[in-house]
């Protein structure tokens, strides 16, 4: 999955196809490695802070409370503090990977896998629609470029 959300991060990828590529890699990584599941709450805290910061919400106490369950599950990832931060998400949706579809029509015409429904990553889709594209990338790619550089580090200090 590093090499998959590296290839996502290289320049010249237009805002719109970078946010789907984005959604599709989560949604088909979280069935298959349990540390996706880190990544994809990773890029979502940088969503949220972006959602929040654009003034677009009426009333963002359920986003702050998802983005605090979200931080909470980083810093002690667990069967437990995801299910705190998938309650959360739920009660704001469709920000964060909680319950509800999250499937994205123009990668599938149903909750099939890499459509961001299961996983929940297509949140991410649905705060660039709040916020723009350009202004979602721009919040997310340095945390996800971040994230796998110490992913990268941590598997060759594992070899």
């Amino acid at each position: 999955m590093i090499a998959e959300l590296e290839a996502t991060l290289v320049d010249g990828i237009a805002p719109r196809e970078r946010v789907l590529a984005w959604v599709r890699t989560f949604d088909l990584a979280v069935a298959r490695e349990p540390e996706a599941r880190i990544a994809l709450t990773t890029a979502m805290v940088a969503a949220g802070r972006a959602l929040l910061e654009a003034g677009v919400l009426e009333l963002d106490t359920n986003v702050r409370a998802t983005i605090d369950a979200a931080e909470r599950y980083l810093e002690a990832p667990g069967d437990a503090s995801w299910a705190v931060y998938e309650d959360a998400a739920t009660a704001s949706y469709p920000f964060g990977s909680g319950e509800g579809c999250f499937a994205i029509a123009e990668l599938a015409s149903s909750c099939a896998a890499g459509s961001g429904c299961h996983s929940g990553s297509g949140a991410l889709y649905f705060v660039a629609l709040a916020i723009g594209d350009e202004r979602l990338v721009d919040a997310v790619r340095p945390a996800l470029a971040s994230w796998c550089a110490r992913a990268r580090a941590a598997r060759t200090l594992l070899r």
